[in-house]
């Protein structure tokens, strides 16, 4: 069940929402609609094929001794992400470097997002706390979204950006979210992670279909290097666990 009624918030856990907050709204989704300016569809969703990267990089601040794999891994994947943004910067390309930067970003704070809210999520349930979570980042991102309304037009925006607005409001970020904490908080992180590279191929998919990106020559072994790391570093637990938790 996704929502759990009569749940009271211990206070201790208060501080954590609102970190939450911070992490999903002005710095996740914020950070990623601003880079989306200058980035491509694809080279963002090869960047967030690094969120399963991070995530385990974050985790073993909580103690333990990374094996080799996961240190080969964690090489290979910055090294892909790396050639993807000096394919850019090799180009001159500044507005499309700044973008896949910003976007870098959002991936991290998605990632300490996934790590902080996992706990939360297992207590009180997705539901409530994604709930929480974006109430508290769109109050913490209201002055910077009425400052951004000077001189906004509404009439210029056309049905399917209307359409677009709502598909990003209601799929990607309420809907997703809940989905992600469930996901989370009931299957093994290792799959969790490797369900989620599936997303870089679909997007490039879609991008060159519906948008007609061009892909450049070195996507493919940028993307190489990314998943091939990822796999290093998430792969022995996810061959030895089972899909759902106990």
């Amino acid at each position: 069940c996704l929502a759990r009624r009569d749940v009271r918030i211990a206070p201790e856990d208060r501080g954590r929402l609102a970190l939450l907050g911070l992490l999903a709204v002005p710095l996740n989704q914020g950070l990623f609609l601003f880079g989306m300016q200058w980035a491509s569809a694809s080279h963002a969703a090869l960047l967030y094929a690094l969120t399963p990267t991070f995530v385990t990089l974050f985790a073993l601040r909580g103690g333990g001794r990374p094996k080799l794999s996961q240190i080969v891994g964690l090489a290979l994947a910055f090294a892909g992400v790396l050639s993807l943004m000096l394919q850019r910067g090799l180009h001159f390309d500044q507005h499309s470097l700044r973008g896949d930067a910003l976007i870098l970003l959002a991936v991290v704070a998605w990632a300490i997002y996934t790590v902080v809210g996992r706990g939360v999520t297992r207590r009180y349930g997705p539901l409530i706390v994604t709930s929480e979570a974006i109430l508290i980042g769109a109050l913490i991102f209201l002055p910077v979204g009425l400052l951004s309304l000077r001189g906004f037009d509404p009439a210029r925006i056309s049905a399917g950006g209307w359409g677009g607005l709502a598909y990003l409001a209601l799929l990607t970020s309420a809907l997703n979210y809940v989905i992600w904490f469930w996901g989370v908080a009931h299957l093994k992180p290792a799959t969790v992670a490797m369900l989620t590279n599936i997303q870089p191929l679909v997007t490039v998919a879609l991008a060159v279909a519906i948008l007609h990106e061009s892909v450049p020559a070195g996507f493919a072994l940028s993307t190489a290097l990314v998943l091939g790391g990822v796999w290093l570093t998430q792969g022995d637990r996810f061959r030895r666990a089972p899909a759902l938790a106990g």
